[in-house]
């Protein structure tokens, strides 16, 4: 991955603003490790939230809210000093992100039911939010400040939505088979389909077979000595309460 052309102005930039966050990447070669950048954040998360929440316990709702009000004002500091796209790829950039899901997982046994209702207006704000054009220094602070914390809560809205509601074409077989090896299918999915010239049925078969072995010959295995060791230490995850039953 070779990184070209010249960063654009401060909270001004239409070719560097963070929606699209484009980083002008060599497409003259196959990008196929073009989503590294999304693993070695996901590392650094691995690192670093669980010393910090581990370490800081008692004050984790403190520091998990203290991050997502903070990165928006880290952020526009990034573009007036004109880095790149504000740094959106960067773990600066999406410690929110991160701190959005933690912040549900810590939440969620306490969480109020999420209605219909609620959810769908979430799901407009998933859908629309994205195609917002950050193209002025007024639509950037907009975006940066309002609109992608409304975006990442409503991903996380969502998703307790569905656990409290479990809908039946979420639980059909199939798609929960493709739930499970879907990490997988991410990290394979780029080695073969990235060429446009690759990108054909056959490519995303193999795609699809390399995940199913990276999911059952190593994945799902070091799951179950996750859960082994869990069960040894006496520990377990929170668990969301079923509110199901009240849907009707």
């Amino acid at each position: 991955m070779r990184k070209k052309g010249p960063s654009g102005p401060a909270l001004s930039s239409a070719q560097w603003h963070p929606r699209t966050a484009r980083r002008d990447f060599d497409y003259t070669r196959p990008w196929i490790f073009g989503h590294l950048w999304s693993l070695s954040v996901e590392e650094q998360f691995y690192f670093l939230w669980p010393s910090v929440l581990k370490r800081w316990y008692e004050h984790r709702l403190a520091i998990l809210v203290s991050v997502i009000l903070l990165v928006p004002v880290g952020q526009a500091l990034l573009y007036s000093l004109r880095f790149r796209g504000g740094s959106i790829g960067d773990f600066p950039g999406v410690a929110g992100h991160l701190a959005a899901g933690c912040l549900l997982a810590v939440l969620a046994p306490r969480m109020p039911v999420i209605r219909r209702h609620s959810a769908i207006l979430m799901l407009a704000a998933v859908m629309l939010i994205p195609l917002f054009a950050a193209n002025t220094r007024g639509r950037t602070l907009l975006l940066v400040f309002i609109l992608d914390p409304v975006l990442h809560l409503s991903i996380a809205g969502l998703l307790l939505h569905v656990v409290q509601f479990p809908y039946r074409i979420l639980n059909w077989g199939p798609v929960v088979w493709l739930g499970k090896i879907s990490y997988s299918l991410y990290l394979w999915q780029q080695p073969f389909c990235s060429d446009p010239s690759l990108r054909s049925g056959y490519m995303a078969l193999l795609a699809l077979a390399m995940a199913c072995l990276s999911y059952y010959w190593v994945e799902l295995p070091m799951l179950r000595k996750r859960e082994k060791k869990v069960q040894e230490s006496g520990t377990a995850p929170p668990v969301i309460a079923d509110v199901s039953a009240s849907a009707a």
